[in-house]
C-alpha cells in the first residue's frame, strides 16, 4: 500500500477480528504489535502504523521488496547456498533473534519464510505472529499451546505442549536457526517426515534422527554449528558462544549492517512485489466514514483490541526533543497532540462504555444466579411430589391388591364348604342306597 501524503510504500497485514477472538489462545496479535511498534534493531520489521475497525486488525509496516530467505532458496540450485553466503544470513539472523530476545520476547516461529531481505539485501526478522513475552520471573514461556511451524520446532516446546514440559527460553529460537542452518545446506529439514506425528517423533529422537548426508559441501566448522543448535537445552548454543564460534571467526559483527551483502535483489521500484511468490490478494479494504457499517454499542468483544491503535511519527515526533523548533514543526506537533487527546477521549469513553456493560451483565448475571436457585429449588419441590405421588399410588395398588386376595380366600373357603356339604350329601345318599339294598335282599329271602 502507498501513504498519499508520503508516496511511501509500506506492507498491509489484515487480522480478522473474529478469527483473533476464535483463536485467542494462539492469536498474539498485541506481542506482534508491540514488537513492532516498539524495537530500535535495524534487524527487525518496524511498525508505522496500527488501525482497527469493525471487522478487522490492520498492521502496517515496513515494506522490504528483496522477498523472503525460503524465495532465495528456491531460486538455487538444489536449493542449497554456498556455505559463504549461507554464514553471512545465519550470523544476520543471530543477531536479529538476539535483538529479539533483548526486548523479552522469543519467536517461536522461526523459518526462511519470516526471514525477509531489504532493498539492499540485508534480512530483516519478521511475522510475530507466534511471538511470546518471556516470564519476568524465569524468563520462560509457561504455555501449552501449539505454536509455530512442525519442522522447526524444538523438543522442550513439543514436551510444553504435551503438559509434561516446564516452560521454555529463548533456546527454542537457537533450536530452529540450526534447522534453518541445516535447509540452506542441505535443501531440506533435518527432520521432515511423511506426517506431523512422524516428524514431532523424529525431533523429539533428534540423538539417533539427526544425520549429514553425504554429496554436499558442507564444512566440519558447520557442522559442529548445526550439533551445537540442535541439541539439549543445556548444551545449545546461546548469543555470546555463537558470536565466539569458529564457523563465524572471520564475522565483523559491529559493522555486519554495513557491509555488502552476497546478493542485492533486483527492484523496479519501491512497490515491486516480484521477488515474493504469486499470490491472490485479497480485495478487502477498511471500511471508514459514511462506509464503515453502524457499530453497536461498545461489547464485552472489543475489550482486547483497545489500545491496538499506534502512530510511528507520532512517537517520533514526542521523543524529538532537539531545539529548535520552526512553526511547520510546532504545528505538526500541535495537530498529533490533538489527535492523541481526541484518542485519549475516546479510550475513556469506550472504557466508561465498557464498566457500564460489565456492570449490566453482573447484574444479569446475578440475576441469572437468582433464577437458577430458584428453578433447582422448584424442581427439587417437583421431585418430592413425584416421589409422594408414586408412594400413594403403590400404596393403592398394595390396598387393591389385598383386596382382591381377600375376597379370593373368602371365595375359596366358600367352595371348600360348599364341596365337604356336597360330599357329605353324597356320603348320606349312599347309606340309603346301600339300607335300600339291604331291605330289598331281605325281602327276597322272605319270598322264598
Amino acid at each position: 500500500m502507498k501513504e498519499i501524503q508520503t508516496n511511501n510504500v509500506y506492507a498491509l497485514k489484515t487480522l480478522k477480528k473474529s478469527e483473533m477472538l476464535s483463536q485467542e489462545n494462539v492469536a498474539f496479535f498485541e506481542e506482534e504489535k508491540e514488537i513492532m511498534a516498539y524495537n530500535g534493531s535495524p534487524w527487525l520489521t518496524s511498525l508505522q502504523y496500527a488501525f482497527q475497525d469493525v471487522k478487522n486488525l490492520y498492521l502496517v509496516m515496513e515494506f522490504h521488496p528483496g522477498g523472503d530467505l525460503l524465495t532465495l532458496l528456491g531460486k538455487q540450485e538444489n536449493e542449497v547456498l554456498d556455505e559463504k553466503i549461507a554464514k553471512f544470513y545465519l550470523a544476520e539472523m543471530v543477531l536479529a533473534l538476539h535483538s529479539l530476545h533483548e526486548l523479552g520476547y522469543v519467536h517461536r516461529d522461526v523459518k526462511p519464510d519470516n526471514i525477509l531481505i531489504d532493498v539492499n539485501g540485508h534480512i530483516k526478522l519478521a511475522d510475530f505472529g507466534s511471538a511470546a513475552k518471556l516470564s519476568k520471573e524465569d524468563k520462560k514461556v509457561h504455555s501449552r499451546m501449539a505454536v509455530g511451524t512442525p519442522e522447526y520446532i524444538s523438543p522442550e516446546v513439543l514436551t510444553s505442549m504435551e503438559g509434561t514440559g516446564n516452560g521454555y527460553g529463548v533456546e527454542c529460537d537457537w533450536w530452529s536457526l540450526g534447522v534453518v542452518a541445516y535447509e540452506m545446506m542441505y535443501g531440506n529439514t533435518p527432520f521432515s517426515g511423511d506426517s506431523v506425528t512422524f516428524t514431532y517423533s523424529k525431533i523429539m529422537n533428534y540423538k539417533e534422527s539427526l544425520s549429514f548426508p553425504s554429496g554436499f559441501n558442507a564444512s566440519a566448522a558447520m557442522k559442529g554449528l548445526i550439533r551445537g543448535l540442535l541439541t539439549d537445552i543445556e548444551s545449545r548454543f546461546g548469543y555470546d558462544h555463537l558470536v565466539k564460534h569458529s564457523f563465524f571467526k572471520d564475522i565483523q559483527w559491529s559493522s555486519l549492517a554495513t557491509e555488502q551483502p552476497p546478493f542485492i535483489p533486483t527492484v523496479t521500484g519501491v512497490d515491486d512485489t516480484s521477488n515474493f511468490d504469486e499470490f491472490d490478494p485479497v480485495e478487502e479494504h477498511p471500511t471508514f466514514g459514511s462506509k464503515a457499517p453502524v457499530k453497536k454499542a461498545f461489547s464485552s468483544k472489543d475489550l482486547p483490541f483497545v489500545g491496538f491503535t499506534f502512530m510511528k511519527r507520532s512517537i517520533e515526533a514526542v521523543n524529538n526533543t532537539t531545539p529548535p523548533l520552526d512553526s511547520t514543526v510546532v504545528e505538526k506537533l500541535e495537530n498529533e497532540k490533538d489527535l492523541l487527546e481526541k484518542e485519549k477521549i475516546l479510550r475513556e469513553t469506550e472504557i466508561k462504555d465498557l464498566k457500564k456493560r460489565l456492570d449490566e451483565e453482573r447484574t444479569q448475571r446475578h440475576n441469572a444466579d437468582n433464577n437458577a436457585i430458584k428453578l433447582l429449588s422448584d424442581v427439587e419441590e417437583m421431585r418430592k411430589k413425584a416421589r409422594d405421588l408414586r408412594k400413594e399410588e403403590t400404596r393403592a395398588a398394595f390396598d387393591e391388591q389385598q383386596a382382591v386376595m381377600s375376597q379370593l380366600e373368602e371365595d375359596r373357603f366358600v367352595a371348600m364348604k360348599r364341596t365337604q356339604r356336597l360330599e357329605e350329601e353324597l356320603s348320606a345318599h349312599k347309606k340309603m342306597l346301600e339300607d335300600k339294598d339291604m331291605t330289598l335282599l331281605e325281602m327276597q329271602k322272605n319270598c322264598r
